[in-house]
């Protein structure tokens, strides 16, 4: 798909794709984007969710979500200040036009980091070993 035409109401809107992209991914985006013209993401939801996959994957620590829609940011339990020591999640662009992006961060400790980093290298020790047995 080269490019998309919205229309809401009287106001017509055409987008022009880069690159073709498939349908699929051309109307999530505009959902997005049409969806943020209606309402915006409540930053304290994203958060709650954010924490949730956090927690599932043994990262426990304060956590906080920056959205911004049109340049205008808002932050999760409204603290705009993000430790020094947080981790940081790319910021993600949401919609079609670059209008929504999302960026996560974790404030946790260093410990939470040797086991991981273990169960990586155990694994991937692991895996060496049975390949080089089926050898």
């Amino acid at each position: 798909m080269k490019g998309i035409k919205i229309v809401v109401g009287e106001k017509n809107e055409n987008i022009l794709f880069k690159d073709s992209i498939d349908e699929q991914t051309a109307y999530q985006l505009v959902d997005q984007y049409m969806l943020a013209q209606f309402t915006s993401v409540i930053p304290n939801d994203f958060n709650v969710i954010f924490k949730e996959k956090l927690k599932e994957k043994g990262i426990t620590g304060k956590t906080g979500i920056i959205y911004q829609h049109n340049g205008i940011p808002q932050y999760s339990d409204n603290d705009s200040i993000s430790p020094n020591s947080a981790f940081r999640t790319h910021i993600k662009m949401l919609d079609m036009k670059n209008t929504i992006s999302v960026q996560g961060w974790v404030d946790y400790s260093w410990k939470t980091i040797p086991p991981m980093v273990y169960v990586v290298f155990f694994s991937r020790q692991s895996f060496r070993i049975c390949q080089s047995q089926t050898r």
